[in-house]
């Protein structure tokens, strides 16, 4: 059977990736439409000589189905599409879905982003909050056409309840898939213990230097206490920043855009990994791919507490949870705390049972057989 996949963002993914390798592993051809913009950060380069690429960049006219541009661009896909001859087509994300609804062909849709309810928990001003409120509208229209023909995958369960309640898709078509490593990301990684004599944070993402329009990704809160512990204790903090070129004190080591397998051999040396992303309503749909990097480092994740899809693969005991009700106050001496009061024979024993539960347990290999169920149903 042949699937083909299409995505508005390209390559590298690492989600789109780990749904590559599933198909090829299951037996499936693959053709991929998509720009492949670098293909030394790539998972597995062996991947690229197994799957057909059809290089195809978007623009941003055709996200906003604004003419003539959208029309073109479909009649393209259309073309493209003759000549491959899906069985299937995977769209990555919305834009990439209305377009195959449109022209036609089975469809299975990988929704990670539900852009509707982001756009809402994102803030803008002037003309970038008119496009704001066309962009709802026309995102929420997309949504809910989608979800009543074609099956889905999404990243969390209230995602799945978002779906079936307010866009009346079956239940048994929506899937949870959520953002666990694989084991191909996995297979090099061994358990590094650690001194504590500085204590080491690890932030994946530039939120940490930078006010940013998606505003449940605020981590002001965080870099403000982080800066002021390093000033009170200089030698017994150092935060590491992955993708960031950034930083705001002397503490932040920032080592700006790390290809994804290279980043763990970072990670593996840190305490504590970040996800302390200032309360929002939005993040009960979220299921951010860090703290399981941060987990199968053995990295102890820092987790806002109203993230419970995430809190919710983990035992309490084996990451650290701060009250969304009291976050600033929880925040700041969670974070003295654990500069001032280490353990480190335990710190190192914690890093270590979660390390082992993750692999055992957090892998996307657990879940792929919803990926091959939705396709069935396609």
């Amino acid at each position: 059977m042949h699937v083909t996949i299409i995505t508005d963002t390209g390559l590298p993914d690492v989600r789109v990736e780990k749904e590559i390798m599933t198909l090829l592993k299951n037996h499936y051809e693959v053709t991929i439409i998509g720009t492949v913009r670098d293909t030394t950060g790539i998972i597995d380069h062996e991947l690229l000589k197994r799957i057909r690429v059809i290089d195809l960049n978007w623009r941003r006219e055709v996200r906003l189905k604004m003419e003539p541009y959208y029309s073109w661009f479909k009649r393209k896909i259309k073309r493209i599409l003759e000549t491959v001859k899906p069985d299937i087509v995977l769209a990555i994300n919305i834009f990439a879905g209305i377009i195959v609804h449109e022209l036609g062909y089975p469809m299975l849709l990988d929704d990670h982003e539900l852009y509707s309810l982001e756009l809402k928990a994102s803030k803008s001003f002037g003309l970038k909050e008119i496009i704001r409120k066309y962009k709802l509208m026309l995102f929420k229209r997309m949504e809910e056409t989608i979800a009543q023909d074609h099956p889905v995958m999404v990243v969390s369960n209230e995602m799945k309840k978002y779906y079936v309640n307010v866009y009346g898709a079956r239940e048994n078509k929506v899937k949870v898939m959520k953002n666990y490593p694989s084991k191909k990301e996995i297979k090099q990684l061994t358990f590094k213990e650690i001194d504590c004599e500085r204590i080491i944070f690890t932030y994946i993402g530039k939120e940490l230097t930078n006010n940013v329009e998606k505003t449940y990704r605020n981590m002001n809160d965080t870099a403000r206490i982080l800066c002021k512990l390093g000033k009170k204790f200089p030698n017994k903090i150092k935060v590491l920043l992955i993708g960031d070129n950034n930083k705001l004190c002397e503490i932040m080591q920032p080592y700006g855009y790390i290809k994804h397998m290279d980043m763990y051999k970072y990670i593996v040396s840190s305490h504590y990994g970040l996800l302390t992303w200032a309360p929002s309503w939005f993040h009960k749909y979220c299921n951010p791919n860090k703290p399981y990097i941060y987990a199968v480092s053995g990295s102890l994740p820092i987790v806002t507490s109203d993230l419970v899809e995430v809190i919710s693969d983990f035992k309490n005991n084996e990451i650290i949870v701060i009250n969304a009700n009291n976050f600033k106050k929880e925040l700041g001496s969670t974070l003295t705390n654990l500069i001032i009061n280490k353990d480190c024979d335990y710190i190192n024993k914690m890093r270590r049972k979660l390390k082992e539960y993750s692999i055992q347990h957090l892998l996307w290999e657990s879940q792929e057989e919803k990926i091959l169920k939705l396709l069935k149903i396609a």
